[in-house]
């Protein structure tokens, strides 16, 4: 469900996604110019993985019949191997969407189990202006889909409320196509420690000086972190509207404080306090409080909420070699694979291997938003 882009590349290379540009409007006659300033993201292609076996010849004779039949070695020996590659891949893919995400619902360490923490949700993707056009999907883990599919079962027609009982299915709520997944991670909370504040007032930028932490923790803060300042509040992205909600920021680094307890975070989004860009209602005032959410060092489901285009991602097409016994590459929905097959005259034994090389950026993560349990 994320968006996909097909890219032939060199090694090392870097696709820049234009985002397109935001703009103020003038009041009045007279012209008050602006600079066209367009906006991308960097997604570079940087993740090898694969799958890779050996067979010798005594096993070769007693695994399968025909090792010259392409048909036959795909049934016994590729499509295992590429459901576990799929999968892994899918791990990857959540876990690097859901670090990005600042927008989080849902009560850490309580599963959600109500329609409202999907309506907050749909809120939060509304505020921050994600297309309502049918591409928005919610993915449960298994504990959350069960608990959501019982407490929503007596909302449906019949027809539907009989899958929510039997097979735990949940169709379109609240703008969302629901899914379950065993790959949603978990974010293990910092060590924390101490009564954080802002370090200084005007701040502005993806950095955050902070200070009143404990002193010299190492993990004081982990990636994907989220916390609200005090006094900081989120803007419509295109009026600039306060809104009643205190903007939500991700931890962009693992973070740790000096012996003085003090500590620069980088942080999404940025601070901006006017222009076309602007994410919030003002700078955080100096020795402002700053609250993180859920417990030190606590693990908490991360389920995920999101339009399509919140994340991108790319499959490189790959060398495809001659001189071997098989060698192919094949993209379907975007997806691209390339398989290799040899033989080792050396040590009598059939080599192959399965590879994928791909790349993931956020397009727009502020289109996300994580619900905790």
């Amino acid at each position: 469900k994320f968006n996909l882009v097909v890219q032939v590349h060199s090694v090392g290379t870097s696709i820049r996604i234009p985002k397109p540009p935001k703009f103020t409007v003038r009041s009045g006659w007279t012209r008050s110019a602006q600079d066209f300033t367009e906006d991308n993201v960097t997604l570079s292609i940087d993740t090898p993985k694969g799958v890779d076996c050996d067979f010798t010849d005594s096993e070769l004779a007693l695994l399968i019949n025909n090792p010259d039949s392409i048909s036959d070695w795909s049934k016994r020996f590729l499509k295992p191997r590429i459901t576990r590659l799929a999968n892994e891949i899918d791990i990857d893919l959540f876990g690097k969407a859901s670090v990005l995400v600042p927008n989080l619902v849902g009560t850490p360490g309580t599963t959600p189990q109500t329609f409202g923490v999907l309506g907050d949700a749909m809120e939060k993707l509304d505020n921050n202006l994600a297309p309502r056009d049918n591409e928005r999907t919610v993915i449960f883990n298994p504990k959350a889909n069960n608990k959501m599919a019982d407490a929503l079962k007596g909302t449906f027609v019949q027809a539907v409320s009989e899958k929510a009982l039997l097979r735990g299915y949940i169709p379109v709520l609240a703008d969302f196509d629901l899914f379950m997944s065993q790959s949603v991670p978990n974010q293990t909370v910092g060590a924390l420690g101490g009564t954080p504040l802002v370090n200084g007032g005007s701040q502005t930028g993806a950095t955050l000086a902070t200070d009143g932490w404990s002193n010299s923790i190492s993990g004081l803060l982990k990636k994907g972190d989220i916390f609200t300042i005090s006094g900081v509040f989120m803007v419509n992205p295109v009026n600039k509207q306060v809104l009643p909600d205190l903007q939500q920021f991700v931890v962009t680094a693992d973070a740790a404080s000096n012996g003085s307890g003090q500590s620069t975070v980088g942080i999404f989004p940025s601070i901006i306090t006017s222009g076309a860009t602007q994410t919030v209602s003002a700078s955080p005032a100096d020795n402002a409080p700053i609250t993180v959410v859920g417990t030190a060092s606590t693990a908490y489901a991360q389920n995920l909420a999101f339009h399509k285009d919140a994340f991108t991602m790319a499959f490189a097409k790959m060398i495809v070699p001659e001189g071997t016994d098989k060698a192919v590459q094949k993209t379907y929905d975007g997806f691209t694979m390339r398989y290799i097959r040899d033989y080792d005259t050396t040590n009598a034994k059939m080599i192959d291997r399965l590879d994928v090389y791909y790349g993931f950026a956020g397009l727009y993560p502020e289109w996300a938003c994580r619900i905790t349990g």
